[in-house]
């Protein structure tokens, strides 16, 4: 097809029906059944009658006069600095983007190939003795994890991170639920506390004694004591957190006889409570059971035709006394 007969059909379709051709779908279909040459005056009938659509006709016609320069990655992405540069100089835009320069300095990654962040392993310190030296020697042991092939939707998720102290605080809190139920204090003057603390020892100064102590006390023996095992650590610092607590519990209570030799009054006990809230659900129980039963023989009386409810009353109220004097 030449220019004369492109021109004399391109003025032949009304303006109209050009821009509702270019937003046919059944339209942008049909086109891509028709030889190239064929195709390409279709598209550009349509440009010169609609420009609400050019966009998409100009893409599409670059697209079909180099196939090979685009092919099935769309790099729309990585040319929108280029793009809003064009569209300045042309005119279209008044002004450029205030991103425009960020761009340029920092453009985006050509890279599209997205690469699987490094794994993060589990490295653990030990101080072994070695043959031949007089001093042990510190060894670095990395676990290596099992790999197991992942699904497409997982594999660019946050890396897991794993330290060995994780898998002692486990332990210890499987072994030790109750430890959890303890209040615990976690503000920090600076956040830097835990430079303070000497973990050679289990009792820290400005510290509480909890579960933590047991896991860094453990820690530090395995990475400070030559031949030092996991078991036996955890033994050792178990030890010294069973002392420490039986000596606080001793203070305790030592404390309370002080006070109450001089006078102080505690009040009840947490026993005392209990057994209060117990006595008092019984006595509702109890109400509770003389009415169900009251009502339960009002009805047998009811369906048997007896006409005296009062002897009934009576003899359930002493049934019940008689239950709760057996009971007491």
């Amino acid at each position: 097809m030449n220019g004369p007969a492109l021109s004399g059909l391109a003025e032949s379709i009304p303006r109209p029906i050009g821009a509702a051709l270019c937003q046919s779908h059944l339209f942008r279909s049909r086109i891509n059944h028709l030889v190239p040459l064929q195709r390409i005056s279709c598209q550009l009938i349509c440009c010169l009658q609609s420009r609400s659509n050019s966009s998409y006709i100009l893409g599409s016609f670059s697209y079909r006069l180099c196939p090979t320069a685009m092919g099935k990655i769309n790099l729309t992405a990585l040319r929108v600095r280029q793009t809003a540069l064009n569209q300045f100089a042309s005119g279209k835009t008044s002004k450029l983007p205030q991103w425009v320069s960020v761009v340029g300095e920092i453009p985006p990654a050509e890279t599209l190939i997205r690469t699987r962040p490094p794994q993060h392993e589990l490295v653990q310190q030990r101080l072994k003795t070695v043959a031949g030296s007089s001093k042990p020697q510190v060894v670095f042991q990395v676990q290596e994890k099992r790999r197991k092939p992942k699904k497409p939707s997982r594999l660019f998720q946050p890396v897991e991170l794993k330290y060995e102290e994780d898998q002692l605080r486990t332990q210890f809190f499987r072994d030790h639920p109750w430890e959890l139920a303890r209040p615990r204090v976690l503000l920090e003057s600076t956040g830097k506390d835990f430079e303070h603390y000497d973990w050679s020892r289990i009792q820290q100064p400005g510290k509480r004694l909890d579960g933590e102590s047991v896991v860094q006390r453990q820690l530090w023996l395995l990475n400070n004591v030559p031949d030092m095992n996991k078991s036996a650590a955890y033994d050792i610092a178990r030890r010294e957190f069973y002392r420490l607590r039986l000596q606080e519990d001793i203070q305790r209570r030592v404390a309370a006889e002080e006070a109450a030799a001089y006078g102080a009054e505690f009040g009840p006990s947490y026993m005392d409570i209990g057994m209060k809230m117990e006595n008092e659900q019984y006595d509702k129980w109890v109400a509770w059971a003389r009415e169900t039963s009251l009502i339960q023989d009002q009805r047998k009386s009811a369906l048997s035709g007896a006409p005296d409810l009062g002897d009934t009353t009576e003899s359930s109220e002493q049934e019940a006394e008689e239950t709760e004097a057996v009971t007491l």
